[in-house]
């Protein structure tokens, strides 16, 4: 018995085979023409031969696991495979290609009669910077601080500081510069210091990831005698309580994280005269 399994390029030695049952691992997809012989005491009696399809097994790389992408701005998936095979995105689409212009988690399955795999990308769509700064007059006793956080941006403040907040400590010329993926802006603003009463600034985001910048909810105050905050779920569960103006919430409750959403503050205190301020209501939102 001779076997000829009709690809010596790719199987080299192996295209041939004297076993009663071989098997053969072709290393390309594509169609063969295998023979067998059939010898009988030096012989060659018969020969036969048939077409064998060696089918391709699916791949499937969409490029990357996750993006980001400008409001207005599409990315198109592409699972093509060059071959036939059947596509399921997660959003039901049955095409090789999907065009993605909303933020999400997006996957695709291909499959064929040799197997299904299937990729997974995370696609963020976010804007540009929006200006927040202007020209602040400030007590002289008082703290400012400018927050100008925004979706994954780098800040540059006139004193070389890279945080989203600023605190300028005197009267002065100032300018910030903020910049991600989508655009950027520079702004010069002026700091002027005048007498007043109690400060207090509230926050309105932050992001508890870890990271060492904006971890937690800081209220900045001066000249309190005293100070309650409450922070609640949307769904009306207290989920942080402090009287201490220095402390911070860092986005747990009971020692696990809590989810990133729009969270609700109420703020009680008294001026640096005992005198009762008007209770402060507002929303702070937490991102990871």
């Amino acid at each position: 018995m001779w076997w000829d399994f009709g690809d010596p390029a790719g199987l080299g030695p192996l295209n041939h085979s004297t076993q009663f049952h071989p098997v053969v691992k072709y290393p390309q997809h594509g169609t063969y023409y295998v023979q067998v012989q059939l010898w009988y005491d030096g012989d060659s009696i018969t020969t036969m031969g048939d077409s064998v399809k060696v089918l391709p097994v699916p791949q499937v790389d969409l490029g990357f696991t996750d993006t980001l992408l400008c409001r207005g701005e599409s990315v198109l998936l592409d699972a093509s495979q060059g071959f036939p095979a059947s596509y399921l995105w997660s959003t039901g689409s049955s095409d090789s290609t999907l065009s993605v212009n909303q933020s999400g988690r997006y996957w695709v399955q291909v499959s064929t009669p040799c197997g299904t795999v299937s990729d997974t990308v995370i696609v963020s769509v976010i804007d540009p910077p929006e200006m927040k700064v202007h020209d602040t007059a400030v007590c002289f006793f008082g703290p400012v601080l400018y927050d100008v956080l925004a979706d994954s941006a780098t800040y540059l403040w006139s004193d070389g500081s890279t945080s989203p907040t600023f605190a300028p400590r005197q009267m002065g010329n100032y300018w910030v510069e903020v910049t991600n993926p989508c655009g950027g802006y520079r702004q010069d603003f002026r700091v002027e210091l005048q007498n007043c009463e109690t400060t207090l600034y509230i926050p309105n985001a932050f992001t508890p990831n870890g990271d060492g910048r904006n971890d937690c909810f800081q209220v900045v105050g001066d000249n309190l005698s005293s100070y309650q905050i409450q922070v609640f779920s949307r769904w009306g569960e207290l989920v942080y309580e402090s009287d201490d103006v220095s402390q911070c919430w860092d986005g747990t409750h009971r020692g696990r994280p809590v989810p990133d959403g729009v969270y609700l503050y109420v703020i009680r205190h008294t001026d640096r005269h005992g005198a009762v301020m008007p209770v402060r209501r507002g929303e702070i939102r937490l991102y990871r």
